[in-house]
Formats: structure tokens, sequence, C-alpha cells
């Protein structure tokens, strides 16, 4: 009895240790005007901000300059080809382009499927910071080997679903790509023992070539990357059921595959050791089962640099290569963009694009006068942070909503939410 007493206040009190380890790594931090830093818990009273300390001490939320959330694990992105909007007030959205028409740009962004903004209120459409897309479609631009379906699986996506042995796509690169990533989304529809599906990198420097292959489904429990004559870090992520993006992010010196945010294998020190020059996506013995592919966009690794001056009194568009068009942005969809100025009307590919600027409105609609908080959001697309400002009307462990001048209530994962600054009415 009295041994058991020291091991029984042994175990609670290692609890409690833990409980608050946990509850610590789980707090918000806070910075207050002088720069101290304080741990605790926000939460919303009415309309009001509250900001607990891990002591229980109440902070007034108007001293407090920023709030800090811990890294969370939000529901991954599986958008392609995505691009950065910028609003005039400051406020910045990334996501992928749906179309443009007068009035409105709509976008799918990792928090919102739909989203629509005035035109009025958009001030430039960037490509993602350090990404050029050379490639994004539903994978009709591969060349296809036994006959593969394709199929609707949505509004505006068609998926190439691969069923029967040896079928394939693939996709031979116009210029060659030291450095850059290759991304798709995947779902195993019919589940099979013994079946493959494969996706294949091919690089090569001279005579010299390597092949780095990722199983996606079948073939086991777990996805496997077998990169030729490299050595690497695997790691055991399982195959779920379900939609999932795979990427692939290369250079001359590392090569990084990775699942859902989930990295499958990675070397930072020695990359494929070439250029890419064909992706091929390939199922090896079905056997009834099938996998659905779509959204397949290749991307270019490049120095940012500074963009060519725009003129005050018209819409522009610039090339990869920097080169400018003028005149009035008539609409656009998710694979062109349409211009009419004084060469008449032209379409350019988003591929073809690096942005696009826009003749700034006499009154574009005002958000920062009435906004009390502005958020910055895991954008899932790059690192730059998603920016919003507006007003919390909910708050709790799981999401957070706020009401935007325009664009109504948005609903966040709390996860998804990296830092809180609270704002004074009027504040720019």
């Amino acid at each position: 009895m009295l041994r058991c007493r020291p091991h029984r206040i042994g175990v609670t009190a290692l609890g409690v240790f833990l409980s608050l380890l946990v509850s610590a790594c789980r707090a918000e931090e806070a910075w207050r005007g002088d720069g101290e830093r304080l741990r605790g818990h926000l939460t919303l009273e009415g309309d009001r901000l509250r900001f607990q300390t891990t002591e229980g001490a109440a902070i007034p939320p108007d001293t407090l300059t920023r709030i800090r959330f811990p890294q969370g694990k939000p529901t991954p992105c599986r958008i392609g080809a995505g691009r950065r909007i910028l609003l005039w007030d400051g406020e910045q959205i990334t996501g992928q382009i749906l179309d443009l028409d007068k009035d409105k740009l709509r976008v799918r962004t990792a928090w919102a499927e739909r989203l629509e903004i005035p035109r009025a209120a958009v001030s430039s459409v960037e490509s993602l910071p350090g990404w050029r897309t050379i490639l994004h479609d539903d994978g009709k631009a591969f060349a296809a080997q036994g006959k593969p379906e394709w199929k609707k699986t949505g509004e505006t996506t068609t998926a190439l679903v691969l069923n029967a042995d040896e079928q394939a796509i693939s996709y031979t690169l116009k210029e060659r790509l030291s450095a850059g990533r290759f991304g798709v989304n995947f779902r195993e529809q019919a589940p099979t023992r013994g079946g493959r599906w494969t996706v294949d990198l091919l690089f090569r420097h001279g005579e010299r070539s390597r092949h780095v292959t990722l199983t996606l489904s079948g073939n086991g429990e777990d996805y496997v990357v077998e990169a030729e004559g490299m050595k690497g870090t695997a790691r055991k992520v399982e195959q779920t059921p379900g939609w999932h993006r795979s990427i692939v992010q290369f250079s001359a010196r590392s090569l990084r595959w990775t699942c859902d945010d989930e990295v499958l294998w990675y070397n930072l020190d020695e990359g494929p050791g070439g250029f890419l020059e064909k992706v091929t996506i390939r199922c090896r013995r079905a056997e009834g089962g099938s996998t659905a592919w779509t959204e397949f966009c290749l991307e270019r690794a490049v120095d940012e640099h500074p963009k060519p001056p725009t003129e005050p009194e018209q819409d522009e568009v610039r090339s990869l290569d920097d080169d400018q068009w003028f005149g009035r942005i008539l609409q656009a969809d998710r694979r062109t963009l349409e211009m009419d100025g004084r060469f008449g009307k032209r379409s350019f590919p988003w591929t073809t694009l690096s942005g696009c600027s826009f003749l700034r409105p006499a009154a574009p609609p005002k958000v920062n006068a009435k906004a009390s908080v502005r958020l910055s959001l895991d954008s899932g697309l790059c690192a730059e942070p998603d920016l919003l400002d507006g007003t919390l009307v909910a708050l709790d462990d799981r999401k957070m909503v706020l009401r935007h001048a325009f664009l109504g209530e948005l609903t966040f994962e709390r996860s998804r939410v990296r830092e809180l600054r609270p704002r004074r009415v009027g504040q720019k």
C-alpha cells in the first residue's frame, strides 16, 4: 500500500505536467505595445475579444498589437496554378482563378470553394512568389496510351480514370526545367490487390538519365518513393481514401515529394542531377481497380525581380519575360485572359503570363474604415499569407467567422489562422 502511493502520485503529477505542456503548446502568444509577450487563449464574448493568460489574468485587447496562433494542420489545399490577388486596401487572397467579368473576379481558395471579389476592389493578379505556371489542365495536354476514360468530377473539373493494365499518360516538356515542381490530385476509385498507379519523373543530363517514381495507390498500405541512384530519407505515410494532392519539388541540390503536406521522401543535399524531361502517370495490373487524376500543374522556380512600371490610365498584362500589353481586360477564365487594346482583342493563356494590373477606380470598395481585426491566414499555396480585414462574429476552438465588408461572412478553420491584429476604427 505504502509502496503504491508514490507511484500513483507520480502518475498523477506526470498527467498534470503533460496536460499543462499540451495546453502551453496550443496557447496563443500575444504582444503588448511595449513588446512584452504573453501566452494565453483568445475568446470572443459578444462582440468583444478577450485574451486570458495561462496564469488567469484578463488582458484588455486594445493593449495588444498582435496575437499569434500555434501552428496547426488545416485541411490540405488541393488547388493547382494558384495566383495572388492583391486588393487596393492592402488585403491579399491566394487561389485559383475561376472567371472574371466586368463586375466580379471569382476564385477558389484553400478556405472557400468559390469566392466573389468585386472587380473594382482588385489591384492586380500575380503569380505565386517564386513560381511561374507553365502547365495547368485536366491532363488532356498529355499523350495518352491505352484509351483512358475522361469523367467529370465537379462543376469545372474533369478527371482522367486509369483502370486497365499499361494505361498511361505522359507529358514531354518543351523546354528544359532544372528547378520546379509538379503537382496532381488523385483518388483511388476502386481498390485492388496487386495493382499499381505511379507517377514517374524522368530527368536527363547529357547521356545520363534518372527516374524518380512514386507509387500512389495499390501495392500495399503506404506511399512509396523510388529515387534511382539517390539516397534520401523516406517517411511512412499511409494510403487513405478520398482525394489527395501529390507534389514533387526539385532543384539542382534537393528533391522532396509530399502528399497533402506530409513529406514522403526528401534529400536536401543532392538533386536529381539533370533537367526534367518527361512526366508519366501509369497504371500497372489494375485487376478491377481504378484511380482518377486531375489538377495537373507544372511550375518553374524563378528569382523574383521588380515589376516594370504600369500606365495609370489602362489595365496591363505582363508576360513571363516582362513584355507588357495595355488596354482593357475584358474577361478571364481558368485558362485564358482576354484584353482589348490598340492591337485589337487578344487572348492570353495564363501559363504565358506573370500577372496583370487593373486601372484604379475612382472609388474602390472600402473595408478598413469599419474593420476591427486583420487576419493572417495560411494560404495553402505559398509561404505568403492571405490577409483579410473585418469584424469577428464567432470564435471557438475549431473555427473563426469574419464578417467582411463586401465578401460577407467567411468561415476559417482556427488551425488556418496564423495571426490576428486588432485594429482601431479608421486605422489604415
